[in-house]
């Protein structure tokens, strides 16, 4: 009896010891395998001198560690701006596209411009975008013209929710996936950096080619002329010697033209259009929304450099999601429920088809409200009557809920309906304010997250909903008790 109670014992240990052996290898391939130290908001520190070319890059960035792939990244992107072959190379050794559906990837991109957009160069040559990859090292300034502090040092905060929701669908193909955003010192702009391992492997990659564009998104409304001028002469470098990378680095390494005229990028063969690839293809559509406008600043006499928020002014005029109205932007002025639709159509139409092509007619509104009422964008009917009136906020976060899929919008924080102090579950439009609030779009005016539903909202605030919409990098995660 007692024999056979120890063997029951033992078969039950081991059946449990075998249970947890395969929960691990089932975990593998996810966020089970991240470093307890990698999943927390932190400062990274560069080697001093920071390198300068691919020779120097492979001696200090260690890629079994995420943080290392992506402080180097950036500091790539600076790289890029002195100099564009030595920038690149950088870029192309710390990034991979991933195929969309198997558990291939592509070291340097498919198009072997690591994910960057050509669109950008014409920003490389000038003085007053160079200097914005600077901005989100810690030490930069406004004030000091954006130079770099040495040792360079970056502050990497960990997006969890982010990071969940993307092993959650890569476990499948056996990749391992890390979040963080970096933020600039400027305006305020947040970038979204996502880095995967595969399978066998302790290598990580950068693989979101569309943050390289984001760190080059202009900021420029942001700062003053004065504060511009300083930064357009910056240096772009971190002032590092050549002396100083031999000693560091060894012979033959450091930059034989450093002290010359930084030198122009080289006229890059014409490659095929970079795609980047997602796990999810609805996100890829996202990649839509690209500059098509530049914005100047004084273009809205009554948007101020200062004002809390003129980047995202800049960025929905840049993106083609709003326009000015008269002389100005009327930044305080109440959104109607017209120019809410117009926003959703155009939202919606760069989505689908990366343009948003509409030709005004009498009312001017007449064309989006066809095409939102064609594409089943409006959860709710509008007399005549109703379309100059001013929206509530409960009506335009209905209007706006629907501009993009349910796959365009993942949730990145955890909000259980009724957790919206002043809108309940059983409320008209709810699904549609907690679709937003969950997705990061919305978060409230107070850190209760309350909604204000039935009061009217303002055209500054519709330019950061409708940017957040369009800029995963700018969606924030919230919690509410």
């Amino acid at each position: 009896m007692k024999n056979a109670l120890w063997k029951r014992v033992l078969s039950l240990g081991l059946g449990a010891l075998m249970l947890f052996s395969l929960s691990l290898t089932a975990l593998g391939a996810g966020e089970a395998e991240l470093s307890r130290d990698w999943k927390r908001d932190q400062e990274f520190t560069l080697a001093d001198p920071a390198p300068w070319n691919l020779e120097e890059l492979k001696q200090v960035v260690d890629v079994r560690d995420p943080r290392s792939v992506a402080a180097y990244w950036i500091w790539s992107l600076n790289r890029l701006v002195a100099d564009y072959d030595d920038g690149m190379e950088m870029m192309k050794y710390l990034f991979a596209d991933l195929e969309p559906y198997g558990d291939g990837f592509t070291e340097g991109g498919s198009a072997g411009q690591a994910g960057w957009d050509s669109y950008f160069n014409e920003r490389l040559d000038d003085p007053d975008y160079r200097w914005l990859p600077r901005a989100f090292f810690e030490g930069a300034t406004a004030e000091n013209g954006f130079l770099l502090d040495r040792p360079l040092t970056l502050e990497l905060y960990f997006n969890e929710p982010n990071t969940k929701n993307i092993n959650e669908q890569g476990e499948v193909f056996g990749r391992t996936c890390i979040e963080y955003w970096v933020m600039s010192h400027a305006g305020g702009n947040q970038v979204n950096l996502t880095l995967m391992r595969f399978s066998g492997s302790d290598r990580w990659y950068v693989t979101s080619g569309s943050a390289s564009a984001a760190v080059f998104y202009d900021q420029r409304s942001a700062i003053t002329t004065q504060q511009l001028e300083l930064a357009a002469a910056g240096e772009s470098g971190d002032g590092s010697a050549e002396a100083e990378h031999v000693a560091f680095y060894g012979e033959g390494m450091g930059d034989p033209g450093k002290g010359d005229e930084p030198e122009q990028p080289s006229e890059p063969e014409e490659p095929e259009e970079p795609e980047v690839a997602y796990l999810d293809p609805a996100l890829a559509a996202l990649e839509h929304f690209a500059p098509v406008n530049t914005y100047r600043e004084g273009q809205y006499p009554d948007v101020a450099p200062g004002f809390w928020g003129t980047a995202n002014i800049a960025k929905a005029f840049e993106l083609d999601l709003m326009k000015g109205t008269g002389d100005g932007f009327d930044p305080d002025g109440n959104v109607t429920v017209a120019q809410a639709i117009a926003m959703a159509a155009r939202i919606h139409s760069i989505y689908e088809t990366g343009s948003a092509d509409f030709v005004q007619g009498s009312p001017w509104y007449q064309v989006y409200v066809d095409y939102a009422e064609k594409n089943q964008l409006l959860s709710e009917s509008f007399s005549a009557d109703d379309y100059n009136r001013p929206a509530t906020r409960r009506q335009f976060a209905a209007i706006l809920a629907f501009a993009l899929p349910a796959e365009a919008l993942p949730e990145i924080s955890d909000i259980g309906f009724n957790a919206i102090p002043d809108v309940q579950e059983w409320d008209q439009h709810a699904n549609a304010i907690y679709r937003l609030y969950r997705a990061g779009i919305l978060t409230g005016n107070d850190e209760q997250g309350t909604f204000t539903p039935e009061a009217s909202i303002s055209r500054a605030a519709a330019a950061a909903i409708v940017t957040r919409m369009a800029d995963t990098g700018l969606r924030r995660s919230i919690t509410l008790d």
